[in-house]
């Protein structure tokens, strides 16, 4: 096949079959209005409408029956796909705007593919790969069609991503990137700091070069001046002495007036030191027009002799200004080259370009397996369709920009460098935003899983304490007033067993949501669970071991951990259903804990309800066994224990609520 063969059908292909995927997956219009639609929280801006594509010259070749030139079959080709996708990008934004909740993964597969589309800029390479056609580059051309080829192979990658495909994106992993994209946008920012110092260096020296090529032009006229004295031809030299002054006045006007210096402490500031140089040259100037004027005086008077001597103190103080101008231009000059030494783009150009190439994406399947592994399981080659981390082409990009910068500060070009020391800022700036919303998406992934998670374990627990309360009851009676058997004994260490088995459960569920560690009290009530647990397995073992009863507060104690459960499973079903309409969670990060990457595992919210669960619990408890109306020395054992319960329980309730009031008045 030809090499114009190869380059017309390869975009081809890949636009017709992203076409076909969009249209199959949504069966909707596809000339939807364009309006914003929002993912992880971020809204992606729609598409702008590209300038017309401007008309090529291709040269004195064949014409149309217009007189037109004709244009090249393969370059017309190139433009008719280039309309064609610029409008598929539109249809895949307008598609995933307009679907309704209940194709939700649908409209995600649809904004992952114009995002990738926009991160790719593949219009602006279509368009790139039209220009060199035109031009026959062929050569070039094929080299951007490859390219492209592989850009058109990610946007159909996110087309066919099955659900779920995204959790392969490690959160730790996207944070080590994103605090690394931080560092990098960090030093790139000094560096335009350091040309923006530099550049204006170099226009203070400029200005200072002006001043001197002034002060050059005003001695060379006093040395005619003092050439025509000494010729004796005193009225011409009256003559030309006669403006002088006056320009001198200008120049040193252009200096800044006396006392105005803005050198360091000690260069010239008033009262500290010795004069800045521009002071100095202001005031070199003041005494050259003093003796002009005089000089001019003399020369009105025929007085040769005096005239010649202050023309020539003129002369003096001009070529000291100039001296003293040209070391100041010369010592700026060295601290621009300083300065741009130190904005040397190369160290942080190699970072970026070291983390462009960790961030690309690779062919689906193509790596090779990890020892004892099936092949297409190991990590894949780079380039490819598979998908690349987010803000990879920005890193890119920002690469570019910091080579071209690096290469406008050796050529002293520092507005170009300037421009493109921005330019790459910008670059990593988009990328720590996309970065930011793919963690966030992450993030909420991974607490939902873990939401599940914890979910099913305490039904589980629930579903098993139901059956130890229901156990501890029907040994109530039997245990009441009565000396245990040997039995009974025996039941009551196998509850305790089971209790144990639920306080390791709870122990495993607060090591993970501490683990996750987006909020400081579900750890919390979690603890206040895995404590109870602790108190009925001992209660238990105690009955075993003939040291305590089987009691009411026991059952009560076991009645209030399933109480618990229940209310975590109910906070976290409403959370789940929350998160999957679309409400995002809690609302916010008030109530969690620390948490840098959006919101908490439970919103503040579902943490007051299980704040004040376990304060009505306390209450109930007090009300119960009498514990307000019964003097201390009155208490029965099972009184006495339930008042040591509640004493115990309502000092961690306090805690608990204050610490959760310390966070909330933070936030504020």
């Amino acid at each position: 096949m030809s090499l114009q063969t190869r380059l017309r059908l390869a975009p081809t292909r890949g636009i017709l079959a992203a076409g076909i995927l969009a249209a199959g997956l949504c069966g909707l219009s596809l000339l939807l209005p364009a309006t914003s639609f929002a993912q992880g929280g971020a809204e992606i801006e729609p598409p702008k409408e590209d300038p017309p594509l401007p008309d090529l010259d291709l040269g004195g070749g064949p014409v149309d029956d217009d007189g037109e030139p004709k244009k090249d079959p393969l370059v017309a080709e190139q433009e008719r796909i280039y309309e064609q996708y610029k409008e598929l990008e539109k249809k895949l934004f307008n598609l995933a705007a307009r679907l309704p909740r209940g194709r939700a993964k649908q409209a995600t597969r649809l904004k992952n593919a114009f995002r990738q589309s926009r991160d790719d800029d593949v219009v602006t390479e279509m368009d790139t790969i039209r220009r060199l056609l035109a031009e026959a580059s062929a050569g070039d051309a094929a080299v951007h069609q490859a390219k492209l080829l592989q850009s058109l192979e990610r946007v159909l990658a996110e087309l066919e991503a099955e659900p779920g495909d995204e959790e392969r994106r490690d959160p730790k992993e996207l944070e080590k990137i994103l605090k690394k994209v931080k560092s990098l946008k960090a030093e790139q920012a000094k560096h335009v700091e350091k040309t923006e110092k530099a550049q204006a260096l170099e226009k203070e020296a400029s200005e200072l070069s002006a001043r001197i090529a002034e002060i050059e032009d005003l001695l060379k006229k006093q040395k005619a001046v003092i050439k025509a004295a000494n010729e004796g031809a005193l009225p011409a030299a009256a003559q030309a002495q006669s403006p002088l002054p006056a320009e001198a006045a200008k120049v040193a006007e252009a200096l800044g007036k006396p006392g105005s210096g803005e050198g360091k402490p000690g260069e010239g500031k008033p009262g500290e030191g010795a004069p800045s140089p521009k002071e100095q040259a202001a005031k070199a100037l003041a005494k050259a027009q003093k003796a002009m004027r005089q000089a001019k005086q003399n020369l009105d008077k025929k007085e040769r002799d005096p005239a010649l001597e202050r023309a020539r103190a003129a002369a003096e103080e001009l070529e000291k200004a100039k001296k003293i101008l040209e070391q100041k231009r010369n010592q700026i000059m060295r601290l621009a080259d300083e300065e741009r030494r130190k904005a040397e783009q190369e160290k942080t150009r190699q970072e970026a370009k070291k983390l462009a190439e960790k961030m690309k994406g690779g062919a689906k399947g193509g790596g090779k397996p990890k020892p004892g592994g099936k092949p297409g399981e190991g990590p894949p080659p780079e380039g490819g369709g598979a998908k690349r981390k987010p803000g990879a082409r920005n890193i890119e990009k920002a690469e570019e920009a910091m080579k071209q910068a690096g290469e406008d500060l050796a050529n002293r070009k520092t507005d170009k460098a300037k421009a493109k020391q921005q330019e790459a800022k910008k670059e990593l700036e988009e990328a720590e935003q996309a970065l930011e919303e793919a963690l966030q998406q992450a993030r909420k992934r991974e607490q939902e899983a873990i939401l599940r998670a914890l979910g099913q374990r305490f039904m589980a627990m629930l579903e098993k304490q139901k059956v130890i309360t229901k156990a501890t009851e029907a040994l109530l009676p039997r245990w009441k007033g009565k000396k245990p058997s040997r039995g009974m004994r025996r039941e009551a260490g196998a509850l305790a067993a089971k209790e144990g088995e639920l306080r390791d459960e709870s122990g495993k569920a607060l090591e993970l949501v501490r683990e996750e560690g987006s909020t400081a009290i579900l750890p919390t009530v979690l603890g206040e669970l895995t404590h109870d647990l602790a108190q009925a397995e001992e209660h238990l073992q105690a009955a075993k071991n003939k040291k305590r009863d089987i009691n009411r507060f026991l059952v009560r104690l076991q009645k209030d951990i399933e109480r618990s459960l229940e209310d975590l499973i109910e906070v976290i079903k409403k959370e789940l259903d929350a998160r999957g309409a679309g409400g995002g969670g809690g609302g916010g990060g008030g109530g969690g804990g620390p948490n840098e990457n959006g919101t908490p595992l439970l919103p503040p919210t579902a943490e007051l309800k299980v704040l004040k669960s376990q304060q009505i619990r306390v209450n109930e408890v007090t009300k119960e066994f009498d514990l307000d109306r019964v003097a201390e020395a009155d208490l029965t054992p099972e009184q006495r224990q339930a008042c040591d319960h509640v004493a115990e329980k309502q000092r961690r309730v306090a805690d608990f609520a204050r610490d959760l009031h310390e966070r909330l008045n933070k936030e504020r």
